[in-house]
């Protein structure tokens, strides 16, 4: 069973089994599970990366990146998540790094959760990116 939050309404969603589409129970948002992206990594490889990359300059500003390492920290436990251990001072070296350091630690699936959770912008790419 893997828990999800609603991008309604932000309540946690409990997933049962294989489907690919879950109804939220407190506002009836249909959600559409797609790939997960460290799937999408191993099929697509560098030009994923690449793309996740934009996506994420496109769709978050550095405080939204600095919100994402402390939950990404929290979440995986790994100290190399921690914003200050991210180079970069600008957006797009500081998002690069970013997605490489969660790639090397196997940890892309909970970049693009958190990133999703924190952005809709980025969660809007990132559905249409599982539908191609």
């Amino acid at each position: 069973m893997k828990q999800l939050k609603c991008q309604n309404c932000n309540a946690n969603i409990e997933t049962v089994g294989h489907g690919n589409i879950v109804i939220c129970e407190y506002c009836g948002t249909q959600h559409i599970l797609g790939k997960s992206v460290q799937d999408i990594y191993k099929h697509q490889g560098h030009p994923f990366i690449v793309s996740l990359v934009y996506a994420i300059v496109e769709n978050c500003s550095l405080e939204i990146l600095e919100q994402v390492c402390m939950e990404l920290q929290h979440t995986t436990g790994n100290r190399a998540f921690n914003y200050e251990n991210i180079s970069g001072n600008q957006l797009t070296a500081k998002a690069r790094e970013l997605v490489l350091t969660a790639q090397r630690h196997s940890s892309l699936d909970p970049l693009a959760e958190i990133l999703s959770k924190n952005s809709r912008g980025f969660a809007l790419w990132l559905e249409s990116y599982n539908e191609r």
